[in-house]
């Protein structure tokens, strides 16, 4: 059925196949989605996939360093990451995580978090749920949020990670934040610094820190309605009407739908204010951000938020 061209036609990726010709042996892979391959020059041909894909061969350990070239072979010639899916992907951990990145490389957004639902199934926490962690980021920044939550929730639910299902998520500030974007940021910069501890998080301010700047900052998802976000703080040496304020922020716009008052309070101070989610802004991050405010110095000081939660609104 073939055309009779030969490997180095197709590319860097059919090289690598006219060299190593056994490697469809040990990937697990269904033959028909290497080239055609003519048994006595290594000939390769477009492959004709579908219509008569023979049986997987047996089962043997993949070789990572080939399976992307396969995956761009099988794009070139059928860009459908669902079929490519069903033909291709099986019970390996090793290979639906070099797809997941493959689909991402491709802007394929929907098909790798379907790839990383997956990889919950067949993986192993150990070493897939950090490489899942940034799926899910991944998934916020293209504003897939669905996909985004619902690998956020496969993850808790086969108890891969620590989190609450409390809106927010490490309200207390209990535990080290996970590197993902439902759980805190805590960005360092010259003059300011943040940690999680007992007491909260503490955030130390010498003077120095930028005029502007994000002490904390977590994505949640809400649906629109009326909300209240409740906090526990106090401070020290940190003046009122300086600039240091709760945010909801419209993640799409990076646009402030609701602001608290400053914080400054030497005494413990329970705290609330109400925010309304329009239509269409469900991704939101809830900041903790400092502004200088005019005709002040840049603040020199400390805060402690012993929590922070999403209540519904009054």
């Amino acid at each position: 059925r073939g055309t009779g061209r030969s490997a180095s036609h197709h590319g860097p990726e059919i090289a690598i196949l006219h060299k190593r010709p056994n490697t469809f042996a040990r990937t697990n892979l269904p033959t028909s989605f290497f080239a055609c391959r003519k048994a006595a020059d290594h000939t390769f041909t477009p492959p004709q996939w579908f219509p008569f894909t023979p049986p997987l061969t047996s089962a043997a350990e993949i070789e990572p360093n080939n399976a992307g070239a396969v995956f761009e072979l099988c794009w070139r010639e059928f860009p459908d990451p669902e079929e490519i899916s069903r033909e291709i992907l099986n019970d390996n951990p090793a290979l639906i995580r070099q797809y997941v990145d493959f689909l991402f490389a491709k802007d394929q957004f929907s098909a790798a978090a379907a790839a990383a639902q997956r990889l919950v199934r067949y993986g192993d926490s150990r070493t897939d749920a950090t490489p899942l962690l940034k799926a899910i980021n991944r998934l916020v920044a293209a504003k897939d949020v669905p996909a985004a939550r619902a690998l956020w929730r496969a993850l808790i639910d086969r108890h891969w990670i620590v989190a609450d299902a409390t809106m927010i998520n490490n309200p207390n500030f209990a535990r080290n934040p996970l590197p993902v974007s439902f759980d805190w940021n805590l960005p360092s910069y010259d003059g300011l610094h943040s940690w999680p501890g007992p007491a909260g998080l503490e955030s130390e301010f010498t003077g120095i820190e930028p005029e502007t700047c994000i002490v904390a900052e977590q994505s949640v998802v809400l649906a629109p309605g009326k909300y209240g976000l409740e906090y526990i703080y106090r401070t020290s040496q940190i003046p009122p009407a300086t600039g240091l304020r709760w945010q909801i922020v419209d993640a799409a716009s990076d646009t402030p739908l609701a602001t608290s008052p400053d914080l400054s309070s030497a005494v413990l101070q329970s705290s609330r204010f109400e925010f309304s989610v329009p239509e269409g802004a469900s991704l939101l991050e809830i900041r903790l951000a400092y502004q200088r405010a005019i005709g002040t110095t840049r603040i020199s000081g400390r805060l402690v938020i012993r929590s922070v939660q999403i209540v519904p609104g009054l």
